[in-house]
């Protein structure tokens, strides 16, 4: 049992985000599914292209970045988070 209680304590030494880390990655995210889709615009070969797809390009990465953004912020030690540093995962 005291095995167990160590090991839930040392669980929760993650840090958090700050809100600058959030806005950036956002904002990263924003900008490089924009990429992405206009990208997906100018070589499409057909007639039209859906624009409903398009932003579900867009919002799709905006929203797995959030959710990868949580999932790092769980306290979780095998949950990979990039806003920690390399020497901290060991």
């Amino acid at each position: 049992m005291n095995s167990w209680s160590s090991f839930l304590s040392s669980v929760g030494t993650a840090q958090s985000l700050s809100l600058q880390h959030v806005i950036a990655a956002m904002l990263l995210s924003f900008v490089l599914c924009s990429i992405i889709a206009k990208l997906y615009q100018l070589t499409f070969q057909s007639l039209s292209y859906s624009r409903s797809f398009v932003h579900t390009l867009i919002l799709g990465g905006m929203i797995t970045c959030m959710v990868m953004m949580s999932m790092g912020g769980q306290h979780r030690p095998w949950c990979w988070s990039p806003w920690r540093s390399i020497s901290d995962s060991f």
